[in-house]
């Protein structure tokens, strides 16, 4: 888990440092600071929203209604707490009021959530990740301006709520929100784009983390730090309550897990650029503001990675928010080599397996109480054993889709089946659902045992909790069969898996799908039936 966060805090933290010395050695003013924030809001983020969207199945879409309303719940809540502190107990003007409460309570999505999110819990966060630049460019971020307009004009003026809905109107003719709108009507009436054209838009979609890390770092650079009494309190509370506030609001909404983590991660997420650059115009730069956003980011380093690597209340709450049960796949770490045989007999082999890598795999099967079915495997092809594990023998436990080329030893990553997973990572980083490699080389990645050879074939694990039509599945077909090795994919609904290559070419109206009770026959891999073959 260790090698996860760093792979995602490190880059983040080094493009913020990147941009603060370039501000501070004078290499980029405020004019690039202005260039930066056209080239990030007009061209890179519409480009990495609408392909992020575009590539999510319609159903995936509709689940995300919830989402959206409870991030917009959130950002706003939060938004008007500060202006309303900054208003009444600090006493200062709407203007700054607004810089302060944009400054704080509009997350850094644009430069943080996607990258942070899809690299620790896989790609199908980065949907939520996209939502929050859309959902705080249509709420706060017209409220803000429409405060800034307003409150430069007179000392005490009256904000009208139709002035405040014409700004959230005109928010839509911004690329930054209607490329995403636009993409949504493209994924409900499922259009596909080609390939060539996808790509295009992931090229320029990814230039949106670096370019927006380096404006962060610019606009920090260009005020001096100066602690004041209201610096600590403003990071304590960007960083420890609002992410607590987030959690308590989605929990009285009755999220799912995964919604709750997501929306609260996102909270968590240091302030962005955005108040100082409006603010600037009119302006209002608020000492709080500038030294707070500075001290956040400071103290980011400590508190992100805290909330997975911290006490275990912490990081159950707030990270994985997952059942402890394993599914099926999940490589699992254990402390012991009693394992229960299922229907055969154990082998020799099995013993000594055990002694060198302590890990097996979860396997789909119905188990006695308090046990998990679990398979292990040798380092022949052959040999494979199944058989069951108390559950409390489980020291940690990796979903497939945790796992990227990147644990790999460097020596290892010229295996086809490697390459196959690095071509993939590029193709598949649009794609919402969680996946990831199974197998030879998710065993590998997890346990770093040898496993994987010139012949292995790559098995990709992809999550599929909610329906995906027959068009969406031959558009991904197409991209995993480019793969330079053969690839064999597993889709896995609530109840069964099936492979995706079948579900694709089948001719027949039924689908042979592997459930905890043995193979079967079914119509509908997403429907659980009550019981016997249909």
């Amino acid at each position: 888990m260790r090698k996860v966060l760093a792979d995602a805090l490190v880059p983040i933290f080094t493009g913020l440092l990147l941009g603060y010395w370039a501000g501070r050695r004078g290499l980029m003013d405020s004019i690039n600071i202005r260039n930066l924030i056209v080239f990030v809001m007009t061209f890179s983020a519409p480009c990495a929203l609408f392909s992020i969207i575009i590539e999510t199945s319609r159903e995936v879409l509709q689940q995300q209604l919830m989402m959206a309303f409870a991030i917009a719940l959130v950002f706003t809540g939060i938004y008007l707490g500060w202006y309303f502190w900054a208003r009444y107990r600090v006493g200062m003007s709407i203007p700054d009021g607004a810089v302060l409460a944009l400054t704080f309570g509009f997350p850094n999505s644009a430069a943080m959530a996607v990258s942070l999110l899809s690299s620790t819990f896989g790609p199908k966060a980065s949907v939520p990740a996209a939502l929050s630049i859309v959902v705080g460019s249509i709420t706060i971020v017209p409220i803000t301006l429409e405060l800034l307009k307003l409150g430069s004009k007179t000392v005490k003026p009256e904000i009208p709520a139709r002035a405040l809905l014409r700004g959230i109107l005109r928010s839509f003719a911004r690329l930054v929100v209607c490329a995403p709108i636009i993409a949504l009507l493209f994924a409900c009436l499922h259009v596909h784009f080609p390939t060539y054209a996808i790509r295009a838009l992931n090229t320029l979609g990814s230039a949106i983390n670096g370019s927006a890390l380096v404006l962060t770092g610019l606009v920090i650079s260009v005020h001096p730090f100066r602690m004041n009494p209201a610096v600590p309190s403003t990071t304590a509370a960007k960083l420890i309550v609002q992410p607590l506030l987030a959690l308590c609001i989605t929990l009285l909404l009755h999220m799912s897990h995964d919604q709750i983590r997501n929306i609260t991660l996102i909270s968590a997420i240091p302030g962005g650029f955005f108040g100082r650059a409006f603010g600037k115009s009119f302006n209002a730069t608020p000492e709080i503001a500038s030294s707070g956003l500075t001290a956040t980011y400071g103290f980011a380093v400590v508190t992100l990675p805290f909330m997975d690597s911290g006490p275990e209340p912490i990081r159950v709450s707030l990270m994985s928010m997952r059942s402890p049960i394993p599914y099926a796949h999940d490589l699992l770490l254990v402390k012991s080599m009693l394992i229960e045989e299922a229907c055969i007999a154990e082998p020799a082999w099995v013993r000594p397996a055990l002694a060198k890598y302590l890990w097996v795999v979860a396997r789909r099967a119905i188990s006695p109480k308090d046990r998990i079915a679990v398979g292990v495997r040798g380092q022949e092809r052959q040999q494979r054993w199944g058989g069951f594990m108390r559950k409390d023998q489980i020291v940690k436990m990796i979903a497939p889709w945790r796992l990227r080329s990147g644990l790999a030893n460097t020596v290892r990553l010229s295996l086809p089946a490697m390459q196959s997973l690095r071509f993939l990572e590029i193709e598949l980083a649009s794609l919402s659902n969680d996946w990831g490699p199974g197998g030879s080389v998710g065993y590998e990645l997890a346990s770093r045992a040898p496993v994987v050879t010139r012949e292995s074939d790559l098995d990709l694990v992809i999550s599929a909790p909610d329906r995906f039509d027959r068009d969406f599945a031959r558009h991904l077909w197409k991209k995993i069969a480019l793969a330079p090795a053969k690839v064999d994919v597993r889709i896995e609904t609530t109840w069964c898996g099936f492979s995706l290559e079948e579900y694709v070419r089948r001719n027949s109206e039924k689908l042979l799908v592997r459930t905890s009770t043995g193979p079967r026959l079914t119509t509908d891999p997403w429907n659980q039936p009550a019981g016997g073959n249909e």
